[in-house]
């Protein structure tokens, strides 16, 4: 069962979406806290993250790749996202001062074609930034999380929103997530 754009919007109205929205919108704001005039664009469902920059950001934009669909954004406005190939993004060379991805590579079926296109669009001295949860790779501790995602995460998930199968998702998309070190080369 792959997300699409619905269930993570659905995901992110929901209690433990608004709460991981609340802590993870407070530290993005502290690795970005002046953004005045920036340009800033949001890949994949970054949309939940992006409002606190708004008023101040010179543009806040939003790209969400085809495979995964797109909602409009900001709800009851002008629309400030569109759907988009991750391999060939409509925006021109050294043109965004701060990227974010969040639910995007994720969905990507070309991981590195997609992070090429992120770091075209940036300028020189931006800012990328990549919200996507990786695995545990220290021994030993590597399995009491694989234990407590694949058991408890799905229960917390039923208890709360009565829909365990979104978390499991979660917990094995993590699992195809690039190793950490694996990753980092990736972007360098």
């Amino acid at each position: 069962m792959a997300l699409d754009v619905v269930d993570l919007r659905d995901f992110y109205e929901d209690s433990l979406g608004v709460l991981a929205k609340r802590i993870i919108r407070a530290r993005l704001r502290a690795f970005w806290p002046e953004v005045r005039g920036d340009s800033i664009l949001g890949l994949g469902y970054a949309t939940p993250y992006l409002p606190p920059f708004r008023a101040e950001a010179g543009r806040v934009i939003a790209l969400m790749p085809a495979a995964q669909g797109v909602v409009h954004w900001p709800v009851g406005e002008r629309g400030l996202v569109a759907l988009s190939e991750e391999n060939e993004l409509p925006l021109p060379d050294l043109s965004i001062d701060r990227v974010i991805i969040v639910h995007g590579l994720e969905f990507s079926e070309q991981l590195r074609s997609m992070l090429r296109e992120a770091w075209r669009v940036l300028r020189p001295g931006s800012r990328f930034l990549c919200l996507e949860f990786s695995s545990v790779t220290m021994p030993g501790l590597d399995k009491v999380y694989d234990l407590f995602s694949f058991n408890v995460i799905p229960q917390i998930g039923r208890a709360v929103t009565g829909d365990a199968e979104s978390y499991r998702y979660l917990v094995e998309s993590i699992r195809q997530f690039p190793k950490p070190d694996t990753f980092a080369d990736m972007i360098r």
